[in-house]
């Protein structure tokens, strides 16, 4: 069951660095994704949306021939609204 996401558009503009980190790695490399946005020091876990799972627990994307992680990104910014993102915010990890 898709639910919104538990950020809102401010948030999301305001945050120092989208991280992104590797939870399901198939033999397609890495497909679920976790997803926190930073900051002032504090972490908060972005969950909901077109792109999350609920059985997986994580934001998921099996997309070929592209930054997976990246591509999660944009589609989390356009369900917020946005269409340009600064890209120099995101660290995968």
């Amino acid at each position: 069951m898709k639910k919104g996401l538990n950020i809102t558009k401010e948030e999301f503009l305001k945050a120092d660095k989208y991280i992104f980190t590797a939870k399901m790695i198939t033999k397609n490399g890495v497909t679920g994704w976790n997803f926190y946005i930073l900051k002032d020091g504090e972490f908060k876990r972005v969950i909901g949306g077109n792109t999350w799972n609920d059985k997986k627990d994580c934001h998921h994307s099996t997309a070929w021939g592209i930054n997976r992680a990246f591509d999660l990104l944009l589609a989390i910014a356009y369900q917020l609204g946005l269409k340009e993102i600064e890209q120099s915010k995101l660290l995968i990890l």
